[in-house]
């Protein structure tokens, strides 16, 4: 079966795995990210980029520290000018 998954089509991507992404940034230059969600590396796409973090899960205090279930798991940050959109991808809490 084809990939549906888009970097152009943010939403495509949601629960995807490493094994659908790959195809996708077969090619690209991957740049280290410093983020506070624990880092990952980010590709410059037409337009923007995106960025791929692992998240951060981490508790300090009996709280995440990472308040937003977003960020306690894998997502994409895509950046086109001032839009930013984060996606879930496979192995987040928000997709239950």
């Amino acid at each position: 079966m084809a990939n549906s998954k888009k970097l152009s089509d943010p939403e495509s991507l949601r629960g995807a795995t490493p094994e659908e992404l790959e195809p996708l940034l077969a090619g690209m230059e991957r740049r280290k990210s410093t983020s506070a969600t624990g880092g990952g590396f980010m590709v410059r796409i037409p337009g923007g980029a995106a960025v791929f973090e692992a998240g951060n899960n981490a508790m300090e205090g009996g709280q995440y520290i990472m308040r937003d279930p977003l960020h306690r798991g894998p997502y994409v940050k895509i950046q086109m000018g001032k839009k930013v959109t984060r996606i879930p991808l496979a192995g987040n809490p928000t997709l239950g």
